[in-house]
């Protein structure tokens, strides 16, 4: 790089990038200036927007990254790029013009133009230059609203009522008039409202109460709707509330809970008849014998059926947990109830890892413990190490406790 910098370019790049009246689209505009006399058939000019930094609250993705640097967003007018003049005199120009409908934009405001000359054969850079500041219109002034919304607070698993609920916060020094705050469930509109804040202020809107099932996803966003205003970072306009960890009402509520593992999805969070509770995101589903082409042998209890729930602590953090919740169950005719399950463990070293099953008879709001092991004692085979765990025929443990308090 420090070579190349020395060696002096046939061209020079002036670019800049505004935003249109309707505050809808991006314009870039520039020019291309020779410097020298050239003869080359084969350049092209590329014109790059990038999104300079895009902050998460929370991880997008599996790998734990939050933040994300000159993300490309669009080329222009396309990934060809421009065909240039193949004869250029010293001081002939290529005037620069290009816009673009914003789309998967997180903050306007950090949108950068990356422009460039390169030979289309031999894929050299000739010129580049990058434009970092975005101009507004006349009269238009910036504001940064931010929403947070309120969690669920179920006070059981059969709790179904959510109150939706989001503050919007105003860290400009500008009073707004109309903000319109609106949610959904699933994609599906929910209601709006429209809210005053002064500057430095923040202000609530509150929606009748809804009823959310499990796995549902409520989504609030804000938008400034005064005149003359714009919120060019919209990535904290968004909240979302996807923690409903509700019982299903439609669950058969038999006299029976018999929880079978076989010809389940491969990667299944829960089987049939429960609901999973996995705050921490923990590795946690059903598996058969394709999860590894090492395994040639039934993956389910005792090797009697091909697959199995498995939690996989490898990477857990001390402190983290998930749960399975099974249906509803009658026992009110029942006498002697008990319940019988088949597991398998292994240590890495000597992790303290715990199994625990609990009952409740009021829906999650407390729970009668029936079965508590841990480390070495939960174990059913020595220590791994560094392996993953595939149990064999050999390595499950029968359990059977009892649940006569229920009768």
């Amino acid at each position: 790089m420090d070579g190349r910098v020395g060696v002096s370019s046939d061209f020079d790049i002036t670019v800049f990038h505004s935003l249109s009246s309707d505050l809808s689209s991006l314009n870039v505009n520039g020019v291309v200036t020779a410097t020298n006399a050239v003869a080359n058939a084969n350049l092209k000019l590329h014109v790059v927007v990038v999104e300079k930094h895009i902050a998460f609250a929370s991880a997008p993705g599996s790998n734990g990254e939050t933040d994300f640097y000159n993300v490309m967003k669009k080329m222009l007018p396309n990934s060809s790029g421009t065909t240039l003049q193949g004869v250029w005199a010293n001081g002939n120009t290529h005037i620069i013009s290009e816009s673009w409908n914003f789309s998967n934009v997180y903050n306007i405001g950090d949108l950068g133009i990356v422009t460039f000359v390169q030979d289309d054969v031999t894929k050299e850079v000739l010129q580049a230059s990058f434009a970092d500041i975005i101009s507004l219109p006349a009269n238009v002034v910036s504001v940064d609203l931010g929403t947070t919304a309120t969690a669920f607070a179920g006070t059981d698993y059969c709790s179904t009522s959510y109150i939706p609920e989001a503050t919007v916060s105003n860290s400009s020094n500008t009073n707004l008039d109309s903000v319109e705050v609106s949610y959904t469930v699933n994609g599906a509109p929910g209601g709006t409202q429209m809210l005053v804040i002064n500057g430095g202020a923040s202000a609530t809107a509150t929606f009748p109460s809804i009823n959310v099932a499990f796995g549902d996803e409520v989504v609030f966003n804000s938008i400034i709707q005064d005149a003359g205003f714009i919120d060019l970072a919209s990535i904290n306009n968004q909240s979302i509330v996807d923690n409903f960890v509700v019982l299903d009402p439609n669950f058969d509520n038999g006299t029976d809970l018999d929880v079978t593992w076989d010809n389940g999805t491969l990667g299944a969070p829960s089987p049939p008849g429960a609901i999973d509770d996995n705050p921490a995101d923990i590795r946690a589903y059903y598996v058969d014998n394709t999860i590894s082409q090492a395994v040639t042998w039934n993956l389910g209890g005792n090797g009697n059926s091909n697959g199995c729930f498995r939690w996989d602590y490898y990477s857990t953090a001390a402190g983290e947990s998930s749960s399975l919740i099974f249906e509803d169950i009658d026992l009110s005719s029942k006498t002697g109830t008990s319940l019988s399950f088949t597991y398998a463990y292994a240590q890495y070293i000597a992790e303290p890892d715990q199994l625990t099953i609990l009952a409740s008879n009021d829906c999650g709001a407390t729970w009668t413990e029936l079965f508590d092991k841990s480390g070495a004692d939960l174990a059913t085979v020595a220590p791994l190490g560094n392996a993953r765990f595939y149990p064999n025929v050999n390595d499950w443990q029968d359990e059977t406790v009892d649940m006569s308090m229920f009768d």
